[in-house]
């Protein structure tokens, strides 16, 4: 609907404001857990720069040096692409439809943080991939329908927040977590508590 996209005179809200917005935001259910999701997807998901060169050195065999890197995030990409077409032509925005993907996307990455082999973590970003992208198009989607329009522009604006800018503070997670605990421990705890957290926690609300 390209009327959602323009603010008309008599919606405008005078009075919104940065602390408006926020109350707004964690008094809605719906946008709270999207925004919990975009923000812990930047945190450990987006930050592949910060642990894929460590683990193709350390952990992965038959690896083909610095390329690999490049390989697998290739695989990562090419997976996305994938997902975006697949998304495009599914029409289901649901919680339940949602929570599956994260299920799937947190059980491929117990499964990369547990191979040891390239080639299957190169098949297991590919999958990845397109579970990331569902991801991303689907809660950017459930952001923009589930808003009231006053506040449209403020809640992007605090989405490209947490999906663009918290990927800093997951490059001081790995950093931090490889140097103490090892990659393989800093790769497992973040899946472990996203599924956690799309089985026992996520859209539990909106099905009551």
């Amino acid at each position: 609907d390209a009327e959602k996209f323009y603010i008309h005179k008599d919606t405008k809200n005078q009075d919104s404001n940065i602390k408006d917005s926020l109350l707004y935001l964690l008094r809605h259910q719906t946008l709270r857990d999207i925004v919990i999701v975009g923000a812990y997807v930047a945190i450990f998901f987006w930050s592949y720069n910060a642990y894929l060169p460590v683990m193709v050195e350390t952990m992965l065999q038959d690896s083909f040096g610095a390329m690999s890197f490049s390989l697998l995030v290739s695989a990562y990409a090419l997976g996305a692409i994938f997902g975006n077409f697949y998304t495009a032509s599914h029409k289901d925005l649901s919680y339940s439809h949602l929570r599956k993907i994260l299920i799937a996307y947190s059980i491929s990455g117990l499964v990369f943080a547990s191979v040891t082999n390239f080639y299957i973590s190169f098949l297991v970003m590919f999958v990845s991939g397109i579970f990331i992208a569902q991801i991303n198009a689907i809660t950017n989607a459930l952001v923009r329908v589930n808003c009231e329009e006053k506040y449209l522009g403020t809640m992007m604006s605090f989405w490209l927040l947490v999906t663009v800018g918290f990927t800093a503070l997951g490059s001081i997670y790995y950093g931090y977590m490889v140097e103490h605990f090892g990659i393989q421990i800093s790769l497992l705890i973040p899946p472990i508590l996203f599924l956690l957290f799309a089985i026992f926690y996520f859209g539990k609300e909106e099905e009551k």
